[in-house]
């Protein structure tokens, strides 16, 4: 299923790599703040947190990858969020 990238919320996703920086996703469906998603990063699927919803990216419409799947988990809470964002 093509999903309309121009017209699709963009999720910022922390990856547990060394990374400074969220990355940005699209999803085929609704994620949350605090979700937890299976996304493909150079060749391997790594699970990630959803940290922000944008409308727009500073990254190509045709560079953003589309988040692989939510996975059934409970979503992290504001403070367990702010605390990853602080160590990341």
């Amino acid at each position: 299923m093509e999903i309309d990238k121009a017209k699709k919320t963009i999720y910022q996703i922390l990856l547990p790599i060394n990374l400074n920086f969220p990355l940005d996703y699209y999803a085929q469906e609704q994620l949350e703040v605090g979700d937890f998603a299976l996304v493909n990063f150079r060749g391997k699927e790594i699970t990630g947190i959803v940290i922000k919803l944008l409308k727009q990216s500073a990254i190509a419409h045709n560079k953003i990858k589309t988040i692989n799947r939510k996975l059934a988990l409970p979503k992290l809470t504001k403070d367990n969020l702010k605390f990853i964002e602080f160590l990341a």
